[in-house]
């Protein structure tokens, strides 16, 4: 079959404008190969890789995109590969696929997006949750997946949550797969909930490994309830601070609920910090509850175990290991103890 290259961009079905790529790259299943009637509900189904993308495609339907062991690649006109402004899934039902982005990965600004057996990466910001006002936005990543920044540029995160200051606007829930941030990334961290401008955020840990610098860092932002971090199984790896609540004016009021999984902070190769690796560092006002009623709960290890500078804990259960050197004083941290 002949290849014929469309012109500047392809409008399929006003669905995604993709450019540079060719027609029958894309089929659409049910509907023909020329994907000219793509309803919610449908299926995307590649036929080969689309490694031209040179600017963002934007989703504005409910549909399954299948990569079918195929890849995507951006260029440097995309700022993003893929805008999510429906429930859109993204899976992979053959051998190895993967989305690359040059700038970053995909932004989630309205609907939900679930990503199950795809590699997504980018040098930074490789999925950002923000919703536009008024709007609600969610990310589910699933088993097989592999979410990942190949920059190592401090203050990097490789999942970032945005909310709109209204309650649980921006949602990640993490059921599987790995969550990737350098550990060389100084003050990076691998999920990074909000700022002091944007609350609303919710993260819910259910399985998977989490890993970088920092695994998850938090800003509240002065309501309590605004930011909230639950983590019921999975494990975080990390270098500084396995969980760690920022401490900058403004961003206190985080809850942070841990009952299950792991939490390991252990120094690694090319991270650089002063301090003790800590599992959990509290360092603003809110809550931290560690544990069930029952006295199961996570394991967490760290240098120091927990670090509690402000705020409301609860210990429940768990275990709570401490490998650092033993002494009476505690040894000084750049962001307080």
């Amino acid at each position: 079959m002949k290849k014929i290259m469309m012109m500047a961009t392809i409008l399929v079905a006003g669905l995604l404008f993709i450019p540079n790529v060719y027609a029958q790259d894309l089929q659409c299943s049910g509907n023909g190969s020329d994907c000219s009637n793509v309803q919610d509900g449908d299926t995307i189904k590649l036929t080969g890789d689309c490694d031209n993308v040179s600017s963002t495609i934007v989703i504005d339907k409910n549909i399954t995109i299948d990569l079918n062991g195929h890849n995507i690649k951006s260029t440097d006109g995309a700022q993003y590969v893929f805008e999510v402004k429906a429930d859109v899934t993204i899976k992979n039902t053959g051998s190895s696929a993967s989305i690359e982005g040059v700038q970053r990965g995909i932004k989630v600004i309205k609907g939900s997006l679930t990503v199950e057996n795809v590699t997504v990466k980018s040098p930074n910001r490789t999925i950002q949750i923000e919703p536009e006002s008024g709007q609600k936005a969610k990310a589910t990543i699933n088993s097989g997946s592999v979410i990942e920044s190949t920059d190592s540029a401090e203050g990097l995160r490789t999942i970032m949550l945005w909310g709109n200051n209204t309650k649980d606007s921006a949602e990640l829930i993490v059921n599987g797969g790995t969550i990737k941030a350098p550990y060389s990334a100084k003050n990076s961290a691998a999920i990074n909930l909000g700022s002091k401008n944007a609350a609303g955020n919710t993260v819910t840990i259910n399985g998977g490994t989490i890993e970088g610098y920092n695994g998850v860092r938090l800003y509240g932002n002065g309501t309590e309830g605004m930011t909230v971090l639950t983590m019921n199984g999975g494990k975080v790896e990390a270098a500084n601070a396995g969980i760690i609540q920022s401490t900058a004016a403004g961003t206190e009021n985080t809850t942070i609920s841990v009952y299950g999984g792991s939490i390991t902070a252990q120094p690694r190769s090319g991270a650089n910090f002063t301090g003790d690796s800590v599992a959990i560092y509290h360092g603003q006002k809110g809550k931290l509850t560690i544990g069930n009623s029952d006295g199961s709960g996570p394991v967490l290890q760290g240098q120091t175990g927990v670090s509690i500078k402000e705020g409301s804990v609860l210990i429940q259960g768990g275990n709570i290991i401490a490998t650092g050197e033993g002494r009476t004083v505690v040894k000084e941290r750049t962001d307080g103890t």
